[in-house]
């Protein structure tokens, strides 16, 4: 009972986030591009609670890798803390671009879901992003 409890409040403390996030989104006008403050506030609602307040909304500091957690076996490295800020900006700017409306929608949300993966600019988080991003493409 205590469990079912427990995944009840979290599971509606993720939809009430990913409501925030959805309407933060939704409030852009018609046309407006998704920034770099509007990703970063959105990754600070995601992970509020989780990270420290100075690293949710932010991008990572460290070197992360992406594996498998039961044998601690990496199976991704992505691109260096330093490159974050940049490449992250990189995709923001294509994505806002007029090269990308010629793409279908499923193509744009395929592109920005694995970019985000492949550079990983949050320490957690980076998976509530993706999900969150997707229907705004």
């Amino acid at each position: 009972m205590e469990k079912t409890f427990l995944l009840v409040r979290r599971t509606k403390k993720k939809f009430k986030t990913m409501l925030m996030c959805l309407n933060i989104i939704d409030s852009l006008e018609e046309g407006y591009a998704i920034v770099e403050e509007v990703l970063l506030e959105i990754h600070r609602l995601t992970v509020k609670g989780i990270l420290p307040n100075s690293s949710a909304g932010s991008y990572r500091d460290v070197q992360v890798g992406v594996g498998n957690p039961k044998t601690g076996k990496v199976a991704y490295s992505p691109p260096v803390p330093e490159e974050v800020p940049l490449l992250t900006k990189s995709l923001l700017e294509w994505l806002n671009s007029y090269e990308v409306f010629d793409l279908m929608p499923a193509m744009q949300a395929g592109i920005a879901h694995n970019e985000l993966a492949r550079i990983h600019p949050s320490l957690t988080g980076t998976g509530g992003l993706q999900e969150l991003l997707q229907p705004s493409y």
